[in-house]
């Protein structure tokens, strides 16, 4: 797999290209854990429009480091989907949750 991280302000993007799976589950959190960590980026958007597979391994990276973002008080949501990607994710009720914001907009109050 191939990480590639951009920034835009307090926003960073991470670009994938590749399988998201067993092999690369390891790269793909680290990656995640360091934008995370590095407390600059208020947004992460995990771009996922170059993945070409993505398996059970895959999706519960993706459901980690949703959460782990989420305890750090930042916004991660995946974009881009593949459609094949995205069909499973509906199929598993996990679209909504990883497309959608984590964190309450604050001018709703």
């Amino acid at each position: 797999m191939i990480i590639q991280s951009k920034r835009n302000g307090d926003h960073a993007i991470l670009e994938l290209t590749g399988d998201l799976d067993m092999r690369s589950r390891a790269e793909f959190t680290t990656a995640v854990a360091n934008v995370i960590g590095d407390g600059a980026s208020r947004r992460v958007l995990i771009d996922m429009s170059n993945i070409t597979f993505c398996d059970s391994t895959g999706f519960g990276a993706l459901l980690n480091v949703r959460r782990a973002a989420m305890a750090q008080g930042t916004d991660l949501r995946v974009i881009n989907l593949p459609e094949k990607v995205r069909g499973t994710l509906l199929r598993l009720g996990l679209l909504e949750y990883l497309e959608s914001s984590a964190l309450a907009d604050p001018s709703t109050g």
